[in-house]
């Protein structure tokens, strides 16, 4: 029998509590794609988010797999355009996967990324091998930036892996063998790219190797998935309130006027919620409507 599930990557900082957010998205999965998880993490973030909350981990996520910590690279997160720290960031186990996932389809999701909709229930049984997402939408409907479309101005366009499609087949796995090349050449890829190496991005990673798979004419070799735009939420707006299970309030920061803030809220979409601070201090009612 096929198995289906979602797989999400959680390793904490510092001060990112990344392995809270990932609980508390597993909820909200389970509720609207009733699908099993595996969780992969690292001793240390597992054995802080049991001592924070206990036997909720295991009502989470079905699977736990822990593997030894990654190697980060810096990066600096924001809380909306008042606060910012440069802190570790432990994001390159997510090449890994298809390896690491103990589904025959597999939804690769970013812990951020908040289910709050069956929209990618669409994907299973899929004839496509691999699907993800191209185009971004702001919550503020404002312009993208260019590093949002394209790896630099004048360079591919852009396949977000915050959430992935993915099933066992010999396509998904030559596409996860280039990905992880192109981590373990990061800096080389950066220079034949025209990108800054200092931060190593896996949407720069999965962008290359579908450039590379499409025959580095046009990255089209590789499908879009069901719901092809990411609703998305950047750092700069903050998360303020849940009221419902499938409800999010943010003030979303004026793109232009950096001083004002729109009031905004969405209801049964799923939403990538950049704001990680936020989203944290939201978790407590996350965890009250899905528990």
């Amino acid at each position: 029998m096929t198995t289906r599930g979602v797989l999400i990557h959680a390793h904490n900082n510092l001060e990112m509590d990344y392995a809270l957010i990932a609980l508390c998205n597993a909820f909200a999965i389970k509720s609207h794609l009733q699908v099993p998880i595996c969780l992969v993490t690292d001793e240390g973030s597992l054995a802080w988010l049991r001592q924070q909350r206990g036997d909720l981990v295991d009502q989470a996520f079905d699977q736990i797999v822990v593997i030894t910590v990654p190697i980060p690279s810096n990066r600096r997160f924001c809380d909306t355009r008042s606060t910012s720290r440069t802190l570790p960031w432990y994001n390159r186990t997510r090449s890994d996967s298809y390896a690491l996932s103990p589904f025959e389809e597999t939804l690769l999701i970013d812990a951020d990324y908040l289910i709050l909709d069956d929209t990618l229930n669409c994907v299973w049984g899929s004839d496509h091998d691999v699907m993800l997402n191209r185009h971004v939408i702001p919550l503020n409907h404002g312009t993208l930036s260019t590093h949002e479309k394209l790896l630099e101005a004048t360079g591919i366009e852009l396949c977000w892996a915050t959430c992935v499609y993915f099933r066992k087949s010999e396509a998904a796995a030559i596409l996860f063998d280039i990905i992880h090349h192109v981590r373990e050449h990061y800096d080389y890829y950066a220079m034949i790219y025209g990108f800054a190496p200092q931060q190593y991005r896996n949407d720069y990673a999965f962008s290359i190797a579908v450039h590379m798979i499409s025959g580095f004419i046009r990255c089209d070799d590789i499908a879009t998935l069901p719901s092809p735009f990411l609703f998305t939420s950047f750092d700069c707006d903050e998360l303020i309130d849940v009221p419902a299970k499938d409800d999010l309030t943010f003030l979303m920061n004026d793109p232009k006027e950096h001083w004002r803030f729109n009031l905004t809220r969405t209801k049964g979409v799923s939403v990538h919620v950049m704001n990680k601070f936020s989203l944290v201090r939201q978790a407590d009612k996350l965890l009250e409507l899905y528990v």
